[in-house]
């Protein structure tokens, strides 16, 4: 569930919190107040876009080495940007797919790639029910 303050700067009912959330909801908090409701949501749509189109090729990549993989640069900046939506457990996945990748030159491995679609469904249905 979405921290009240999340709620309130989105102008939507008062949830409780929960523990074992993927999305840090003080930093979507101050994130949406920060910056508004409206730009929030717009924000968070593009995040859901590009991530969608990282972890897509990323497991495209993994099944089938002919196919486009993401580029470290991408990668890195979509970690950024996860991680500035409180989505420490997807940063973290990216950046392993990104030190991987780094160390073997290669592109991601299926198994880093399997994590990082995992951890990213998950938290994903976090994030859009913000949309809702």
């Amino acid at each position: 569930m979405i921290h009240f303050a999340l709620r309130r700067a989105l102008n939507e009912p008062e949830a409780e919190a929960s523990e074992d959330s993927l999305v840090d909801e003080m930093v979507l908090s101050e994130l949406a107040e920060t910056i508004g409701a409206q730009k929030f949501k717009t924000l968070l749509s593009r995040l859901l876009e590009q991530g969608d189109e990282i972890v897509g090729l990323c497991e495209a990549y993994a099944a089938d080495d002919s196919q486009p993989q993401p580029d470290i640069p991408t990668l890195h900046r979509f970690a950024g940007s996860v991680g500035m939506f409180g989505a420490s457990a997807v940063a973290a996945a990216i950046t392993e797919v990104e030190s991987a990748f780094k160390r073997s030159g290669d592109g991601p491995s299926q198994q880093d790639c399997e994590a990082l679609a995992t951890t990213w469904k998950s938290t994903r249905a976090e994030l859009v029910d913000l949309l809702d």
